[in-house]
């Protein structure tokens, strides 16, 4: 399964560069360091050098690990770090959103 949500990213190329994009735009104004919450396989982690991911599917950790992230099991309502520690918590919502939105079916996307 978390071999299969991460090939999304390659069917869906143009949709990921895109958001890393506008992402990045966002970057320079963020305090440092940042935090992915929902890390997920860390493809938007490591390509916007985030160092830090949170992310309960533990699959999904170990590919964002050999990514060179650095990783936490946990979820957003209970993370394990003190908050002095991380400069900006960076969420990636859109992507399943618009899915949603435009009517794409069942919402499966990451």
């Amino acid at each position: 399964m978390a071999a299969k949500y991460d090939l999304w990213f390659e069917k869906e190329r143009l949709t990921f560069q895109i958001e890393e994009r506008a992402f990045k735009s966002l970057l320079p104004f963020l305090p440092k360091p940042c935090l992915e919450l929902g890390v997920g396989s860390g493809r938007f982690a490591k390509a916007l050098e985030i160092l830090w991911g949170i992310d309960p599917a533990i699959k999904l950790l170990q590919i964002a690990k050999g990514r060179g992230i650095k990783v936490m099991a946990g979820r957003g309502e209970s993370m394990p770090i003190f908050s002095k520690r991380i400069g900006s918590l960076f969420v990636e919502v859109f992507q399943r959103l618009l899915h949603c939105i435009g009517g794409q079916g069942s919402c499966s996307g990451p």
